[in-house]
């Protein structure tokens, strides 16, 4: 049962709280299936998705002893609002294993960052959210309140922040930001460790064409480094002059 905190700019659901109830219960369901890592989690938004009773559908579509996939669906007793592929990798540990280099960083000391975003006439998603801007183009996030019961994995802990990787800045080729209404219909994130904090940044960046189709894509990063990655694509409407 959704609580109104989740609400976003659109009617509805703020997409990544969506595709978090999804991810939450994937996760919670990976623990006692021993499925892995969950390091691929696509979502496709099919419409609004009410503050109203929800359910979590799972449905495995391969399990193997490295690799498993898992479907997903988010819905009510009148509609099915999202659907979701998972893509989990059992670890295996080798020392040898290059990684990305660290890049230490504390969000908590950066200067608060003012999105704009206050224009709802409720309390939305991003009320639950201390925002940072750092120097060099990164967004931090850090969620102030819990919206899910109990243990948040990896994948959940991001999807949220993530979603908001298309509207942190202007399309390129664009001096300023909100020129359109940019829905994503979807959302693919891909992690490949967990994040060590609870501040979640995105580096990010988004192109639209004249026929209205746009994408946007963003770094995700913690206070050590580069976590992982998320893209989406979305149906850009310009705002009348």
């Amino acid at each position: 049962m959704p609580d109104p905190i989740v609400r976003g700019p659109f009617q509805g659901m703020q997409g990544g709280a969506a595709a978090a109830l999804m991810s939450h219960e994937l996760e919670l369901t990976a623990a006692s299936n021993r499925w892995g890592f969950l390091a691929s989690f696509t979502t496709h938004f099919l419409q609004a998705v009410p503050l109203a009773e929800l359910t979590v559908h799972l449905t495995p579509v391969r399990q193997g002893r490295r690799v498993n996939i898992v479907d997903a669906q988010l819905s009510s007793d009148e509609a099915v609002y999202a659907i979701a592929r998972a893509t989990f990798i059992a670890e295996l540990f080798d020392e040898r294993t290059p990684i990305p280099p660290p890049q230490f960083q504390d969000p908590s000391s950066m200067p608060l960052h003012d999105q704009g975003a206050r224009h709802h006439e409720h309390a939305w998603l991003m009320d639950a959210m201390d925002v940072r801007a750092s120097g060099d183009g990164v967004i931090w996030f850090r969620l102030e309140r819990s919206y899910c019961d109990g243990v948040i994995g990896p994948m959940t802990a991001v999807v949220p922040i993530a979603d908001w990787a298309h509207g942190l800045g202007p399309p390129l080729g664009a001096e300023r930001p909100r020129l359109a209404a940019i829905p994503n219909i979807d959302l693919a994130v891909h992690l490949h460790r967990a994040a060590a904090s609870e501040w979640i940044g995105l580096r990010a960046a988004s192109a639209w064409s004249k026929e209205g189709i746009g994408a946007g894509w963003a770094e995700l990063l913690d206070g050590k480094g580069l976590v992982g990655t998320v893209a989406m694509s979305i149906a850009v409407a310009m705002h009348p002059k």
